[in-house]
């Protein structure tokens, strides 16, 4: 052991009238202060390999004798009335002793040490609190910007099935972008209800990362699916509607 550092004496010992009185007692306890761990360190310990953490030490009847000056059985004694006052917790084997000091953090802590831990928990509530904001914010804006787009004529049942949507591209870690949203919200538009929830849950069946038309034509028990994109009809439309507007310049022209 290191013959670094230092322990802090509390003046609550003042109150504790076996260790006021009794020098042997006061001269043990400051003993398994010192030397007590301050850091965890591996140590074996019956036998197996353990991690010694602060406020802990391996040591034995015999060694606290000889380095004290009390005999053995005053040793055991004074240990079992600072166990019974839960000041300490003791393992016991044939060899040696685990002795845990059972407030050790409360009163050996350096005051830099105190403040970091009073920083790291002020650092980890203000992460937490804004955590909390950021997931509200994107709950809020996830539920805002569908029901700004919603058609009016649409029920709760799509809503759900639009939410159910927004959620499963999320789990695959393809989240909408707010132009594809709208992309995919004026494509429904151009469905009834029952067909735009059919479209939705289609997509997430199949594991598609699209909305597409439905087939309506069947072959038995199973349906035909077209798969045009809700991007591709409405880029067909906006080609149709170039090709008209050229037309009507050309007429111009003519």
């Amino acid at each position: 052991m290191e013959n670094l550092g230092w322990i802090k004496l509390h003046r609550k010992l003042l109150d504790n009238p076996k260790i006021c009185q009794d020098s042997d007692y006061m001269n043990l306890w400051v003993q398994l202060l010192l030397f007590a761990t301050h850091s965890e360190i591996p140590k074996v310990f019956n036998g197996r390999n353990t991690i010694l953490k602060p406020g802990q030490l391996i040591t034995g009847r015999i060694f606290l004798s000889k380095i004290t000056k009390i005999n053995q059985s005053k040793i055991e004694r004074i240990l079992k009335y600072l166990e019974s006052e839960h000041q300490i917790e003791q393992q016991k084997t044939n060899v040696n002793r685990l002795i845990t000091i059972t407030n050790w953090n409360t009163y050996q802590e350096s005051e830099q040490q105190v403040e970091h831990q009073v920083n790291n928990k002020r650092t980890t509530s203000e992460q937490r609190v804004n955590t909390n904001k950021n997931d509200k914010n994107v709950k809020n804006e996830k539920n805002n910007k569908g029901a700004d787009i919603f058609p009016v004529h649409f029920s709760g049942n799509f809503i759900k099935a639009w939410n159910k949507w927004l959620d499963y591209r999320e789990e695959i870690k393809k989240p909408l972008k707010n132009a594809t949203r709208k992309s995919q919200m004026d494509f429904l538009k151009t469905y009834n209800e029952a067909e735009a929830i059919a479209i939705i849950m289609q997509s997430i069946r199949n594991g598609w990362q699209g909305l597409f038309e439905i087939n309506k034509q069947t072959h038995g028990a199973k349906t035909n699916f077209s798969k045009r994109s809700a991007d591709e009809k409405f880029g067909d439309e906006f080609k149709a509607g170039q090709l008209r507007a050229l037309g009507s310049l050309l007429e111009g022209r003519n």
